[in-house]
């Protein structure tokens, strides 16, 4: 599997799992990889069923997993499933990082849904995972998108004093 991605096979690299898949198990390394391909192909249904899979062999998926998946299901609008994927994560005590917020952050704001995304910040600053300049980006967006250039503003004013963040005009 490992050959085939460095070579740029991510289809064989798949097709491989999928005929050797009942003799040996794989580690979650090679699980996160195959999943992150599938996610890239916009395949999130056989990138559930990897995740399935992963259980079913007793392999614990890890902060890598979740992100991934959930990063996939917000890119393509199915915000619902990436917040169910993420309680999971939570109950199975693993912790969201910054990269992890902003994926679900820009679901939300891609929908609009200015008070999930308001909810969303909440708990990554109740985490104590401070915003980053692309949160600040995100957020900006969403605002804009809704009208509100105020809240837009305030954000820039706010941010980047309150956490220590240096705004770039790239």
């Amino acid at each position: 599997v490992k050959a085939c991605v460095q070579g740029k096979h991510g289809q064989l690299a798949i097709d491989l799992y999928s005929e050797t898949k009942d003799h040996f198990v794989c580690g979650k390394v090679t699980f996160n990889t195959l999943i992150d391909i599938l996610v890239r192909q916009g395949d999130m249904v056989r990138a559930g069923a990897l995740f399935r899979d992963m259980a079913l062999k007793n392999v614990t998926p890890d902060l890598i997993t979740y992100s991934t998946l959930i990063k996939g299901h917000c890119a393509r609008g199915d915000l619902e499933q990436g917040l169910q994927l993420l309680g999971l994560m939570h109950r199975r005590g693993i912790k969201p990082d910054a990269v992890l917020f902003n994926s679900i952050l820009d679901g939300c704001a891609h929908k609009q849904m200015r008070t999930l995304t308001e909810q969303v910040l909440r708990d990554m600053e109740a985490a104590d995972i401070a915003p980053s300049n692309f949160t600040i980006s995100i957020l900006i967006k969403l605002y804009g998108r809704c009208g509100d250039l105020d809240a837009a503003f305030q954000v820039v004013e706010t941010y980047p004093e309150k956490y220590g963040l240096q705004l770039n005009a790239q």
